[in-house]
């Protein structure tokens, strides 16, 4: 994939790691409220990105990398729409055993 969207997805993969290192510096300095407000700003503005991902192992590598960073973000981030699918797919591979494939 090139062009815009291939750009597109570099920037949000790049903004992603980048994020880092600010949530440690906030919480090193207790920055509770700030960080709060500043991690929902994040998901507001990812929101319709996450909400497009599928849950499969399609697509290209970048794509496939954009997918994890955001889900893993949103889940993380306790973004409900995200957390819920997360416990849904739990539940199942819990049920089949522990077996993926089944799932």
């Amino acid at each position: 994939m090139t062009g815009p969207v291939s750009l597109t997805m570099h920037f949000i993969l790049s903004g992603l790691n980048e994020l880092i290192p600010i949530y440690k510096l906030m919480e090193k300095r207790d920055m509770n409220e700030v960080e709060t407000q500043f991690k929902a700003f994040l998901i507001s503005l990812l929101k319709g990105l996450i909400d497009k991902q599928t849950w499969t192992d399609s697509g290209s590598m970048s794509e496939r990398m954009l997918r994890s960073q955001l889900l893993l973000f949103a889940c993380v981030r306790k973004y409900q729409p995200c957390v819920q699918r997360a416990e849904v797919f739990f539940r199942e591979w819990k049920e089949a055993n522990g077996n993926l494939r089944s799932v």
